[in-house]
């Protein structure tokens, strides 16, 4: 089992402190404080670092565990919090979204625990002071000294604080979920009828009889062209990182899409996706990406969607 740190050192730029959920720089200038769910999620991947977890896996440890069911925006917007979070620090991408997988912090990013402040002191003088000038030592701070994220994403809290629940070790949650789904899973083989069975079969028949499978395959290319129907109309209009870009160009245009496309290029990388398809409004900062292995008129095409605000 791995042991629960208080303190993490990372990317040797920042400091995160699991006690108060705050992730600081090294001077202790610049002060962001995350959700609990947030917290429990990053915390979580600093244990399993160099490992992807899966989004099944952050949603416990961040909320199921507790009682709580969120939608995957919820879950995005957090994970999204975790990244301003650390972008007002370093540009270093310290979360890096692996394609259909998960999330997870590479194995070439430095991550250092510490039990206790002093330890984490002394390591902060002995390899920095000559870097950074003089360190101040991190010390307790109040409340009204730190910048909170909290009202950015609408958050259900729980009556009391859950800190030791922070504490609970991210591998062995995982684990269970595998555990329980595997069980699961062995239980609805097991409960299966025979005759139940055999009736399913005959409908399947039945039906491949009445209807051709030209029929099926164009129901399912009318339904699936409507899934991607707002995306037909976009037009190629670059190239990204081996990407074909598809824009609506009066409202996206080229020149303001390419630089959020460069500021956030590692969560394209590593994906079987072919193209990339950019909505977004100019002066509005939010922005929409979806990428996608074949062109959306294809009725085989799969589509991955992010959300930027």
């Amino acid at each position: 089992m791995k042991e629960h740190a208080n303190y993490y050192c990372i990317a040797n730029k920042i400091i995160y402190d699991t006690g108060l959920q705050t992730l600081n720089d090294l001077s202790m200038t610049t002060t962001t404080r995350l959700l609990t769910s947030a917290a429990a999620c990053f915390t979580c991947l600093l244990e399993e670092k160099g490992r992807v977890v899966s989004r099944k896996a952050l949603m416990h440890v961040g909320w199921e565990r507790n009682g709580f069911i969120v939608t995957t925006n919820t879950f995005n917007q957090n994970i999204l919090l975790i990244r301003k979070a650390i972008a007002k620090i370093t540009e270093e991408p310290v979360l890096k979204t692996i394609f259909r997988q998960g999330i997870t912090i590479p194995d070439e990013v430095s991550v250092i625990s510490f039990q206790t402040k002093e330890s984490l002191n002394s390591y902060i003088n002995n390899y920095f002071k000559t870097v950074t000038g003089v360190i101040t030592p991190l010390t307790e701070k109040s409340d009204s000294n730190i910048v909170s994220l909290e009202s950015d994403v609408p958050e259900v809290t729980a009556a009391k604080e859950i800190s030791e629940t922070l504490a609970l070790n991210c591998e062995d949650d995982t684990q269970a979920i595998l555990t329980t789904d595997n069980q699961s899973s062995f239980k609805n083989k097991l409960s299966g009828n025979l005759l139940t069975n055999i009736i399913v079969i005959l409908v399947i028949l039945i039906a491949a009889l009445l209807f051709p499978t030209f029929e099926i395959f164009n129901d399912y290319k009318n339904s699936n062209a409507k899934n991607y129907l707002p995306l037909v109309h976009y037009k190629k209009t670059t190239s990204f990182d081996g990407l074909a870009v598809y824009l609506e160009d009066d409202k996206c245009p080229t020149d303001y899409a390419l630089p959020f496309l460069e500021k956030y290029s590692d969560d394209f990388k590593n994906t079987q996706a072919k193209n990339l398809y950019v909505n977004c409004e100019k002066n509005i900062n939010r922005i929409s990406v979806f990428l996608c292995n074949k062109d959306v008129n294809d009725p085989t095409a799969e589509c991955s969607f992010f959300y930027y605000l």
